[in-house]
């Protein structure tokens, strides 16, 4: 299987685990029928996006099928978490791959859950032999510094005196400069 065709089978893998988390939750009355038409216009659009620059159709409709289960439990997963929110208005699902990556806040996500008003980005992880969704919390470094310093990028922070970094390149001594003095 090329390179392209399993990558455009991946991003369609998402793109039909959050239509088919979308279907079970519109079902359950907690998605709107215009957020379930808009997921799955988004999915037809991709599909179509495929077919539109001569992608291996074939070869991405053959990874969707030995992927299927994987898909599906991803839905499920996505399905568990809402429920276990207890929505009391609202539920949409947001595929950023469809919205582009233009936020900071949401720079790793691929959904948005919003339920009642409250946003959490959670990243896919479709892995040949299981999935996930994970909160989109960046590495440990990053989470620390999350907690610590103003975020002004992807694992890019400022200190109390107004000197950015980057939470990947940081030493040990830094960490501990930049701690000690800042708090």
């Amino acid at each position: 299987m090329a390179k392209d065709t399993k990558k455009y089978g991946q991003i369609l893998g998402e793109y039909k685990s959050i239509l088919s988390a979308a279907q079970q939750l519109n079902k359950l009355g907690l998605l709107s029928l215009t957020n379930l038409t808009r997921i799955q216009n988004e999915y037809d659009q991709q599909h179509q996006n495929y077919i539109n620059i001569k992608a291996d159709i074939h070869g991405i409709n053959k990874y969707m099928k030995k992927m299927n289960n994987l898909f599906e439990t991803t839905a499920k997963e996505i399905v568990t978490y809402v429920k276990s929110k207890t929505p009391k208005k609202s539920v949409n699902l947001i595929n950023m791959s469809k919205n582009g990556l233009s936020n900071i806040k949401t720079a790793k996500s691929d959904l948005d859950i919003v339920i009642d008003d409250e946003t959490t980005s959670v990243s896919l992880k479709q892995y040949e032999k299981n999935s996930s969704i994970q909160l989109c919390s960046g590495t440990f470094l990053s989470t620390i510094c999350s907690l610590s310093f103003e975020r002004v990028g992807n694992g890019k922070f400022v200190d109390t005196q107004g000197k950015e970094f980057l939470s990947k390149n940081i030493q040990e001594y830094v960490c501990e400069t930049l701690w000690c003095s800042s708090f």
